[in-house]
């Protein structure tokens, strides 16, 4: 839950499904109790309804992580293959913070974020899902929460308007918004996250008649 000036709005609900499909999100300030209730955004909307008011523009997410299949769903948005769909995974490493002992994927990665090691973000239970301080899985929908745990006073004034290089209408009853998500300016890995290219073999599976990496593969 994240509190406005005027109530409280939830980002997930904002956010749901959205970020995963590509680069620009198209959302809607919503009640934290109920779609119908009056819109409690910052930005006014003269009590109007989540239906009754223009758009909220997030430019610049992060998809969570993926390869492109090639294909898309009914929305015109790309579909993903997540890694660990062929490839097998290994423990995380709690303390790393950089690629200098990797040998297949990140290598020289190294990240920009003070002190923290990979795993105070990624969820090393979960490769496809973030995690907060408190342990809680989240996916990667749901960054803005992960922001925002760490850097208060920067989300305060996100969410008051004053950061993330917003545009367009205060009052959403008289037009749409466009703002940045942190990620659009902000990368904590240096250099900038490269595309994932796969370079081991594919994990040990049986089923349908696979060949195991003893067996060599055609």
């Amino acid at each position: 839950m994240v509190r406005t000036r005027r109530g409280a709005v939830s980002w997930s609900a904002m956010l749901v499904g959205a970020l995963a499909a590509g680069v620009t999100v198209v959302v809607a300030a919503v009640s934290s109790t109920s779609d119908t209730d009056p819109i409690v955004d910052f930005a006014g909307g003269g009590g109007l309804t989540a239906a009754e008011q223009h758009p909220i523009t997030i430019v610049g997410a992060t998809p969570a992580p993926g390869i492109p299949t090639g294909d898309f769903d009914r929305q015109g948005n790309p579909v993903l293959a997540n890694c660990t769909t062929c490839h097998a995974t290994r423990t995380a490493n709690s303390v790393t913070r950089d690629g200098t002992q990797l040998n297949d994927f990140h290598q020289g990665l190294t990240t920009a974020h003070g002190e923290l090691a990979c795993v105070s973000c990624h969820n090393p239970d979960d490769y496809s899902q973030l995690r907060l301080a408190s342990g809680e899985g989240i996916e990667f929908a749901d960054s803005l929460r992960l922001c925002a745990q760490c850097h208060g006073p920067q989300f305060r004034d996100y969410e008051n308007g004053a950061h993330g290089g917003m545009t367009g209408h205060w009052d959403l009853a008289v037009g749409p918004r466009v703002r940045n998500h942190c990620l659009a300016c902000h990368d904590a890995h240096a250099p900038k996250y490269q595309q994932v290219m796969p370079v081991f073999a594919p994990r040990e599976f049986h089923a349908h008649g696979s060949r195991t990496r003893a067996e060599g593969y055609e």
